[in-house]
């Protein structure tokens, strides 16, 4: 299998700007999903608001709008709703890594955006905060963030920091005729992203 490059990052992140959320609104999930969709197609403003407000309708049909503003987003909701939210745009967004497996999941991280797909992670403490990877380097990984966060210091073992609980969703690509054709003549191992 090849090695992974020392640093890498989304082209896209380096042309657009992440969607914002409010001082106070805790929609910090639903931006980081809509944030990672919006790096895998051309920008779209009106596509984005599209996006938006069907996850806040997702939200609010099952009566999770107001505590989510309040409290924010519990695990199992911001997988239900990335889910939904993927197959608005034809997508797939699939959990890739958790720090409380053994495997450690920066590989898992890596290999994503590698292959071209932003991760949406789950920083619990010390922020509990939902954001989206799209790069790293040897330290930090690189954040398109909605709060406007840079940077995440990398620890070489998430296991000697317990108190950093991580866990990460990627974007799978859909597959189509054009990405066959591109990775047919290459082995599949090259290709393969490692799911938990």
């Amino acid at each position: 299998m090849e090695s992974l490059p020392s640093t890498f990052q989304l082209d896209a992140s380096r042309k657009i700007e992440p969607l914002q959320q409010g001082s106070m609104d805790n929609l910090c999930g639903l931006y980081a999903i809509v944030n990672a969709l919006r790096l895998l197609r051309a920008p779209s403003g009106k596509q984005d608001r599209l996006l938006f407000d069907a996850g806040v309708r997702y939200l609010d049909n099952r009566e999770w709008l107001s505590s989510v503003m309040i409290e924010g987003m519990p695990t199992r909701l911001f997988a239900a709703l990335a889910a939904n939210l993927g197959n608005v745009e034809g997508r797939i967004m699939q959990r890739i890594a958790s720090s409380r497996k053994i495997d450690m999941p920066e590989e898992a991280i890596m290999h994503a955006i590698v292959a071209g797909s932003p991760v949406v992670v789950s920083v619990d403490p010390p922020l509990d905060h939902y954001s989206v990877i799209c790069g790293y380097s040897p330290t930090r990984w690189l954040l398109f963030d909605s709060f406007g966060g840079r940077w995440l210091r990398r620890s070489p073992n998430l296991h000697a920091a317990p108190k950093l609980r991580l866990k990460a969703w990627s974007v799978i690509p859909p597959i189509t005729e054009q990405f066959v054709r591109e990775h047919s003549a290459q082995p599949a191992e090259d290709h393969s992203l490692s799911y938990d």
